[in-house]
């Protein structure tokens, strides 16, 4: 093979390679919330997966007005489980808020900037009257002396009529319809709610 024919050869595969890597969408199932019916963990002769507990709750809450960019409140109305609109908001503002306060504590006065976006999560199986999202997104900051951004953040939600339920990873998953990090098996209480 002489080099022109293996710089073409290697061009094309190095193409192939990159589109390979491109972002993946999410299919209109994976955001669809699931029914009732799908939702239950339990099959015949097994018992339901136990739920998380309320034991010590806790979740960024930097000092408010530190410098250029100010604490975000936590939302203060939780929608029904079954309001899939109203919960898909509820979680994305969740984790906004989550994200901005965890970088003021990390960061503090300094922080002078934050960029993200956080779009709809994907919904999967969960626990009778529960609902678990998972979100998928990334951000940057700048402070007085450094501008970065983050890898690619995945932060998955359980709430129910008690408790608020957080597991986050980070990096790229090779199979995003897996639950991970599962907020059920990792994840730590931000919230508890009066039944």
């Amino acid at each position: 093979m002489d080099r022109r024919s293996f710089l073409a050869t290697t061009a094309i595969l190095g193409g192939l390679a990159g589109c390979s890597s491109m972002q993946t969408t999410t299919t209109p199932a994976q955001t669809a919330r699931p029914t009732q019916s799908e939702t239950s963990t339990a099959t015949p002769g097994t018992p339901e997966r136990e739920r998380p507990s309320c034991v010590d709750p806790t979740r960024p809450n930097p000092d408010s007005e530190s410098g250029a960019v100010d604490p975000v409140a936590y939302p203060d109305t939780r929608p029904a489980v079954s309001e899939t609109g109203a919960m898909a908001d509820y979680i994305a503002a969740y984790e906004s808020a989550y994200r901005t306060n965890w970088l003021l504590e990390e960061h503090g006065s300094e922080l002078t900037d934050i960029y993200f976006g956080v779009g709809e999560p994907t919904y999967f199986e969960s626990p009778p009257a529960s609902v678990i999202g998972r979100l998928r997104y990334s951000y940057g900051f700048e402070t007085d002396s450094v501008v970065a951004d983050s890898s690619t953040i995945y932060a998955s939600y359980y709430v129910d009529n008690t408790l608020i339920v957080r597991a986050e990873r980070r990096g790229r998953l090779r199979d995003e319809s897996v639950l991970q990090p599962n907020p059920l098996d990792s994840g730590h209480v931000l919230e508890c709610f009066d039944e």
